[in-house]
This record gives C-alpha cells, structure tokens and sequence, in this order.
C-alpha cells in the first residue's frame, strides 16, 4: 500500500511538470552584469525566438544581487515579423528579489517573436540575473492551480496529523496502538522528505518559484510535525514505539 501512494504522488507530481511545459527557460545559472563607471549602460544578457500561444506572455526571474546606484531596469524588446520592435520594461527592486515583467500583443497574433533582453543601469553597480523564464499568461495562470494544490495537500497532511493525534489520544494512555501510531508517523515523515526534496530539486534547477514553495512549505512543515509528535510520545512514554507486550501493538 506504501509503495501504491508512492507511485500516485511520483506520477501527480509528472503530470504537473508536462502542465507547464510551455514554460521557456532562457537562463538557469547565474549572469553578473557591472558597470564600473558613473553612466548609462545597457547590456544584452539574452536573444531568442519566442512563440506566443496568447495575446500576453511575461518573463519573470530573480535576481540575486542588486547593489547599485541610480535605477537598474530589465527591458525586453519584441521584434514582430513585420520588422516593428516593440518593447516593455520594468524597474528592479532593490527590495525584492523576483521581477515579472509582462508584454500585451494586443489584436496581433504572430506565430513567433524574437525576444531581445537588456539590463540597463544608469550608474555604477552589479546586478545578477537568475532562472530567467518566458512564458504565455496562461500558463502563468495555473500558478493558482499549483497554489490550490499546495492548500489541498496542506490540508490532506493536516488532517491525518490531526487523526495521528487522535489515534495517539485515544489508544496511547490505555497502552495500545503503539504499532499504528509508529507507521503512520513513519509514513508521514517519509513523504514530508519526499516532497521537501521535490522542491528543493524544483527550485535548483530553476523551475519558478511558485512551483518548488508549495512542496517545500508542506514537506517542511510535516516532517516539523512529526519530529514533535515523537518527541512529545517519547517523553509521555520513554519505552515508544516499542511495545513491552502483544497488548500494546
């Protein structure tokens, strides 16, 4: 049975990586853009065709390090088939590490662009750019999917700590249930680390980071749980999980 839940969660977690699979990455490691000198300078960290399938696509990516004077912005040029270029930019936040900068083809409907992504800073500086993504709005939109998801599973897990709890209520102080209250424990532990890990390798490889947080704040949450269940076990009982008689299991 703990191998069946195994394969269904490994199998809900590939369906979800093809649902976004119209996402592009433009960079997964890390670009270092400076400027050593007190005016303007723009540099192009990114060229590439891109396939619009609605009428607004964004980019969105981090940026690790922001330290600079004056503003730094991120500009995004769109080349049209038809030879007009169009562009869209936006102002990093010294305060925020994420940006998502957005572009409206209004009644146009080309079959592809050509994006052209330029850092400009106004003075001197270092701006690092990071898990640089394109993507159509539509596919941004089931970010609220994955958001849903992230609260269906918080609230499946908070529902079997819950029943944990009552198991460990009802049967621990009469000496029994020893057996049932240790493999569910183990069993929510186990898949805490699943998915803390599942994030963890969602976010390293640069998946955006609406995709990793809901695996991540779950997983980490549940193996928290779990850890203070069993220490709150062990200090009512310091013989737990191991039954001293047949009549405990």
């Amino acid at each position: 049975m703990k191998n069946n839940r195994f394969t269904i969660f490994a199998i809900s977690l590939l369906a979800a990586s093809f649902a976004f699979a119209n996402d592009i990455s433009i960079l997964k490691g890390v670009v270092k853009i400076e400027n050593d000198q007190s005016i303007p300078k723009t540099t192009t960290i990114a060229t590439l065709e891109f396939r619009p399938t609605s009428s607004i696509f964004c980019l969105t990516g981090s940026t690790p390090t922001r330290d600079f004077e004056g503003t730094a912005e991120i500009e995004m040029w769109v080349a049209m088939p038809d030879g007009n270029r169009y562009f869209s930019k936006q102002t990093l936040d010294k305060n925020s590490p994420h940006f998502m900068l957005s572009f409206n083809l209004m009644d146009a409907r080309p079959e592809s662009v050509t994006l052209e992504i330029n850092i400009v800073m106004s003075g001197k500086g270092v701006v690092e750019i990071s898990n640089l993504w394109a993507a159509n709005v539509r596919v941004v939109s089931k970010w609220r999917w994955f958001y849903i998801f992230g609260g269906v599973l918080g609230s499946f897990w908070g529902l079997y700590c819950a029943l944990m709890g009552c198991v460990a209520g009802v049967f621990m102080p009469r000496g029994k249930g020893r057996k049932l209250l240790s493999g569910m424990l183990i069993f929510a532990t186990i898949m805490g680390v699943f998915q803390l890990l599942a994030g963890l390798a969602a976010l390293y490889n640069g998946w955006p980071f609406s995709y990793s947080y809901p695996l991540i704040l779950v997983g980490g949450i549940l193996i928290l749980i779990c850890l203070i269940v069993y220490w709150m076990l062990k200090k009512i009982n310091p013989s737990f999980p191991i039954p001293q008689s047949r009549s405990q299991l």
